[in-house]
């Protein structure tokens, strides 16, 4: 945290602010939990960054240029920063919902499990992208 600017200690609050409800106020009334679309939404997630990536790298010319946490999400100049924080943003979100409903109704969150995976998917896509254009 020694290392974060203006931009990190906004973003990081604006992710606090963000879950808070979801903790507090969860769903009540989800369906019932299915691996398969999870697991469906996670590959979704993980090619959805993929594919943003090599859009950005042949169309956009601009290259991989691997987001940092102190990165604008709305520059030009990064525009995978924007895919960074929208899947921390998914993460904490999942976590909110997983957390609060587990609390407040004793059951698991099937729309917080969903939301977790497809942010955990973008992240690893956004990973696998960054070795791979290191490798080359």
């Amino acid at each position: 945290m020694k290392n974060w600017n203006r931009t990190g200690i906004i973003k990081a609050i604006v992710l606090i602010v963000l879950v808070l409800p979801n903790i507090f106020l969860p769903w009540p009334n989800q369906p019932d939990f299915n691996l398969v679309v999870c697991l469906a939404v996670f590959l979704a997630g993980g090619l959805f960054m993929l594919l943003a990536a090599r859009y950005n790298l042949f169309i956009l010319d601009q290259g991989f240029t691997e987001p940092e946490w102190n990165d604008n999400p709305f520059s030009r100049t990064k525009p995978l920063a924007f895919f960074q924080f929208f899947s921390f943003l998914l993460l904490f979100t999942g976590i909110g919902l997983i957390i609060g409903t587990a609390i407040k109704f004793e059951q698991l969150s099937s729309y917080g499990i969903t939301v977790f995976s497809f942010g955990f998917g973008m992240l690893l896509g956004m990973y696998l992208v960054s070795k791979t254009k290191r490798a080359n």
